[in-house]
């Protein structure tokens, strides 16, 4: 029982130094306000390019199913919709949502297969190369994608092409390499617990920030400018994100050693022994909870944009362009201001797994709402559930980061990674088809099904505060030693 009572990090205070260090040095001190035009650059093309691309692609089924020239179709206040035209014996709407949902799946999937390999080789690799070169990485696979795409808008190229361009996104991890990219970053120069948490929260709500304008901006641009000019626009907004990465973005890994760098094989050998090793044996049982947790908070709204603008152009919303980005921009505004407003004040009184909780609870009465709405109104009412549903997220991640030991905190973002495009992978499949099988009878059960995962989340957090009766989240030695006396 002796060597129990040793310190389970033994380079705490050195760990601590060095963060101290890094935060009183001017230069890193601004590296939080670089972080910020790049992430507006890079997110905010990768959204207005996302929003541009699915209404693209629903467009490029109309016009080439039949149903426009059988059809006398104007875009009227009744928006996207055909209205009373046919195609032979199949409703005109159902087979252009069923289509479009179909393309969707495998931009989707084709995306997310090869992220789901590569995103999380990457940010491992990451502590021996440097955290720019992901954000580099980042930057010229999204300028890829967007230009593919915007010669597809441009020459009406076929869908595979968009399909071929989230491929090669997908091979760089996409925005899940990028979301890692900002998160080790910030790792990097912050002390774990309350400082780290903050910083992560904010970080999650500038990405919601970027989501909103994205939405905002999206929905004026394909009205006023089209299709090809819009995407040709988040082209260029990424090129010059590629030119202040590489001409003003800080490397924050001040330990890079290119000795140490190794094979996937020995990065996944590392990994099993971590989980192996008599430190695991204490933490387990937490960690197990609360990723399962991230698991199920990560399938309830991964998936959830591309779902919602399917079910808005349908009917009976058929909303244009500059709806679906009205309701988009106002759900990641709500979600984005009480993220970052409300961290501070509800750190004071509840601890992370709580406040997690609440925000689990928060998601699905959205979800119940949004599926049983019949109205705009009803369905305007879904950002106020929703607002308070982004919380859980930085929440879980702080928890895990917490119990992960800091010479291992590339592993836990490699778990990460792992279980965010699993999940991306089997919800971008599975709602589509959902999606494509109901659209004719019930399209909102979809996200009834939503409403399912997220109170699975809600479950297992209340399984995890019945059986961890712990006060975790105020730092990193702190949190892990009371797992240790607790196992004891």
């Amino acid at each position: 029982m002796d060597d129990e009572k040793q310190p389970l990090i033994q380079n705490t205070s050195v760990r601590e130094t060095t963060a101290d260090e890094i935060l009183r040095d001017s230069s890193f001190c601004l590296s939080y306000i670089k972080l910020v035009p790049v992430t507006l650059l890079l997110h905010f093309a990768g959204g207005v390019g996302y929003y541009a691309t699915i209404q693209w692609i629903r467009e490029y089924v109309k016009e080439t199913s039949g149903c426009l020239a059988n059809t006398s179709f104007n875009k009227t206040e009744n928006g996207n919709c055909i209205g009373n035209g046919s195609l032979g014996n199949i409703d005109p709407d159902s087979h252009i949502e069923q289509e479009t949902a179909k393309w969707i799946m495998y931009t989707s999937l084709a995306t997310a297969i090869p992220a789901s390999f590569s995103s999380a080789l990457l940010c491992s690799f990451s502590d021996s190369i440097g955290r720019n070169f992901l954000f580099v990485v980042v930057a010229c696979s999204t300028l890829v994608r967007l230009t593919v795409c915007s010669l597809s808008m441009y020459y009406k190229w076929n869908l595979l092409w968009i399909v071929l361009a989230a491929g090669l996104d997908g091979l760089t991890g996409s925005v899940h390499t990028s979301v890692s990219a900002g998160i080790l970053f910030l790792v990097d120069i912050t002390r774990p617990g309350r400082h780290r948490t903050i910083a992560l929260s904010v970080f999650d709500g500038l990405l919601m920030f970027c989501s909103t304008i994205s939405g905002i901006m999206s929905g004026f641009l394909i009205k006023h400018a089209g299709f090809f000019i819009s995407t040709t626009v988040c082209t260029g907004l990424a090129l010059f994100g590629l030119l202040v990465i590489v001409w003003f973005l800080p490397e924050t890994n001040i330990n890079i050693d290119n000795s140490k760098s190794s094979s996937l094989c020995l990065k996944v050998w590392a990994a099993t022994l971590y989980c192996n090793c008599r430190e695991w044996k204490y933490i387990r049982r937490p960690f197990v909870l609360i990723t399962v947790c991230y698991f199920f908070q990560n399938l309830a709204v991964s998936h959830r944009g591309s779902i919602e603008i399917l079910y808005q152009l349908g009917k009976p919303f058929c909303w244009t362009p500059e709806m679906i980005g009205l309701f988009s921009a106002a759900r990641s505004t709500g979600q984005g201001l009480i993220g970052v407003l409300s961290i501070i004040p509800i750190k004071k009184g509840l601890s992370e797994i709580n406040v997690a909780l609440i925000s689990a609870v928060f998601n699905t009465g959205s979800y119940i709402l949004e599926g049983l709405a019949t109205t705009t109104l009803e369905l305007f009412l879904v950002p106020v559930f929703a607002a308070f549903g982004f919380v859980a997220a930085p929440m879980l991640k702080s928890l895990l980061s917490s119990l992960t030991p800091a010479s291992n905190q590339g592993t836990l973002v490699a778990i990460l990674l792992t279980v965010e495009t699993v999940t991306e992978i089997a919800s971008s499949y599975g709602l589509n088809q959902l999606y494509y099988m109901s659209a004719p009878y019930f399209p909102g059960v979809v996200f009834l099904v939503l409403a399912g995962m997220a109170s699975l989340a809600a479950i297992f957090e209340i399984v995890f505060k019945l059986t961890q009766n712990i006060n975790y989240g105020k730092d990193e030695e702190k949190t892990r030693t009371d797992i240790l006396e607790k196992k004891k």
